[in-house]
């Protein structure tokens, strides 16, 4: 059967008006039935009408009253990402001089360096001498703590993680060679050679000038050669 076109503009215009309401009869009206576990509930209870999503409560959480606190920081997560993976090993193997908590160490002052309002001029400088205070103040724990030196020294983690490749010397004996210069010697080599830090840098943390620091790094190198001899 063919829809005239009269026909459809006007379901297309009812469409867009507002149904109207159906009166039920009183005669035709529908109670709900009764639960019998709701009979003994207030009238007004039982026959409350269902509320509107609008009258729902909301779930989301309130909101505190006290909101918790930020910290402060100059850095992206993609800087810190970066600045962790390229000095992390380095931080560690450094804090092995003196404490034994050397990854400890390390996160700590990472952690401090993130939380900072304004960036150091020289991050990595600001990082390493950061972990030679937190490092030598774990030491001076690390001391009080124990009765004898010795018993320390036994104790003190392997700086240098076992390697498969071939060399001249095992990592036992540059170890053992390294706590024999002194300790000055020890830290210009270990931040120069180790971490790749440039001299100025190790001036930085070391609060030294860079031609000392140079000239320490040259006399520990010579010396840990004829160690090694």
């Amino acid at each position: 059967m063919a829809v005239s076109r009269e026909f459809l503009a006007e379901v297309q215009q009812r469409r867009g008006s507002p149904r109207p309401s159906l009166a039920v009869p009183p005669s035709l009206e529908l109670s709900p039935p009764v639960d019998p576990l709701l009979s003994d509930l207030p009238t007004a209870v039982a026959s409350s009408p269902t509320p509107s999503r609008s009258e729902l409560p909301s779930l989301a959480p309130a909101a505190s009253s006290q909101s918790l606190p930020t910290i402060p920081s100059c850095w992206t997560g993609e800087e810190l990402a970066a600045i962790w993976d390229a000095q992390h090993l380095g931080l560690i193997l450094y804090a092995r001089q003196w404490c034994q908590t050397p990854e400890d160490v390390a996160q700590e002052s990472f952690w401090q360096l993130a939380c900072l309002a304004e960036r150091p001029q020289d991050p990595t400088a600001w990082l390493y001498r950061a972990v030679r205070n937190r490092a030598i103040s774990a030491l001076r724990g690390e001391i009080r703590r124990r009765q004898h030196e010795a018993n320390y020294a036994q104790s003190r983690p392997e700086w240098f993680c076992p390697s498969t490749a071939a060399g001249p010397w095992s990592a036992v004996e540059v170890q053992a060679a390294l706590q024999k210069l002194s300790e000055q010697q020890r830290e210009m080599i270990v931040l120069h050679l180790w971490s790749g830090l440039t001299f100025e840098q190790i001036a930085t943390v070391t609060n030294t000038s860079g031609s000392t620091a140079h000239r320490q790094y040259a006399a520990g190198l010579q010396a840990l050669r004829k160690l090694l001899q």
